[in-house]
C-alpha cells in the first residue's frame, strides 16, 4: 500500500460532482443548502497526505 499519493484534481460541472451532496438542513428556523461529502470511487482520485490522521486510520482497517 503506498504511502503518498498526488493526483490531479477532478473539475466537475456546478451540482454534478459524485463526491459531494446537497442536503437542506435547518438553521435558527430557516433552511440553508449544506454540502456534505459523502463516500464515491472518485474518492480514489484525491490527494492523501501521510500525516493525516483519518488517512492513516483508514489504511490500517484495510490492512486488517
Amino acid at each position: 500500500m503506498p504511502d503518498e499519493v498526488k493526483s490531479t484534481a477532478c473539475v466537475w460541472k456546478p451540482s454534478c460532482d459524485p463526491t459531494k451532496k446537497m442536503k437542506q438542513k435547518k438553521k435558527k428556523g430557516k433552511k440553508v443548502k449544506v454540502e456534505i461529502t459523502c463516500d464515491s470511487f472518485f474518492n480514489f482520485f484525491r490527494n492523501i497526505d501521510p500525516n493525516d490522521e483519518e488517512a492513516i486510520k483508514k489504511k490500517e482497517e484495510l490492512m486488517n
